[in-house]
């Protein structure tokens, strides 16, 4: 057991015993925000944001990621920190005036996000829309992920090359904490803003590349690979990646095609490969360490149209004991 010194907690009790920081802390429950969103929703000037956000991470209360010229904060992950925080929270008066401005702020920079996103989603609808009548409904793509995790509870999530965050949103509430990697900054924007429309302040998003990313051996007990594949020069990289970041008896799900012959899809729509063999994925997951390899194949059925895709649910574990719950919080 940690042992925990007085003075520690002193720190940690001077850096909240200011009403501005306890406001930060407090609004930053639901996710993520830029120096710039917190001034929008605190209406306050960006150096003295600054300062007091620097006081909190001093304090190990906040941890900041830069991507490009934008730095992000969020509530620090050590379950001590985060205990703290969620104590003290719980003490701060429901019915405060201050609290209730910063709400209604920030719904107005949620109703932002959202605009963003249904513009972005307006310009590439149809590109999207032309792809997936192709093969089955993504709804039961996602069932097929439900199933595939069954009863799993607190989990940690990494969906790499995450998109606009869907896979995030769709598994969120059953996992402990959920990371998104992607390398686009519009497609992360879109993410972020979904991710704050939910109010999901466990879930988090790294511009960082796939294959490559900063995160530790043995983080996640779940890796999600969601239609990313056929966009890789290296899929069996992006597989090898999964694994390292799996814990013993982690569980790493693939989404994509099945081979086919539309190449409409890689001239149009950028996409590198036409589709998976199980074969050379199942080589991939051994070759990454990965064993009792399976694939569920999505097949639409319809008459209308002979040029239809396959999707393909590929399922493999890291070999292993699987770490209990309190192990993964």
């Amino acid at each position: 057991m940690e042992i925990q010194r007085l003075p520690d907690l002193v720190e940690l009790l001077r850096a909240l015993a200011e009403p501005t920081r306890l406001r930060i802390v407090e609004i930053l429950k639901v996710g993520e925000l830029t120096v710039t969103e917190l001034c929008q929703v605190l209406a306050m000037s960006q150096p003295r944001i600054s300062r007091h956000l620097r006081i909190l991470a001093e304090a190990g209360l906040l941890t900041r990621h830069v991507e490009g010229s934008w730095v992000f904060y969020r509530h620090a992950t050590g379950g001590r920190e985060r205990a703290f925080i969620e104590s003290v929270l719980a003490l701060y008066p429901d019915n405060d005036l201050q609290r209730a401005r910063d709400r209604q702020n920030f719904r107005r920079l949620q109703q932002q996000s959202v605009r963003k996103a249904r513009s972005y989603f307006r310009r590439v609808a149809r590109s999207w829309d032309s792809i997936q009548r192709l093969y089955v409904p993504e709804e039961e793509v996602e069932q097929a992920i439900r199933q595939a995790l069954g009863e799993q509870q607190g989990y940690r999530l990494v969906d790499m090359g995450t998109g606009t965050g869907r896979i995030l949103e769709l598994l969120a509430e059953n996992a402990v904490e959920g990371i998104g990697v992607d390398q686009s900054a519009e497609m992360l924007a879109i993410a972020r803003g979904k991710l704050l429309q939910h109010q999901f302040g466990h879930c988090r998003l790294l511009k960082q590349d796939l294959t490559e990313t900063t995160l530790p051996d043995k983080y996640a007990d779940v890796v999600t690979l969601h239609h990313v594949m056929h966009y890789l020069d290296d899929p069996g990289a992006a597989i090898a990646e999964g694994s390292r970041l799996l814990a013993p008896g982690g569980l790493l799900l693939i989404v994509d095609f099945a081979p086919h012959a539309i190449e409409d899809l890689r001239l149009k729509h950028s996409h590198r490969r036409l589709g998976y063999e199980d074969s050379e994925v199942q080589r991939w997951c051994t070759l990454s360490g990965l064993t009792k390899f399976s694939a569920q194949h999505l097949v639409l059925n319809t008459t209308e149209n002979a040029s239809t895709l396959t999707a393909v649910l590929w399922r493999a574990y890291k070999s292993g004991l699987k770490r209990s719950r309190q192990e993964a919080a």
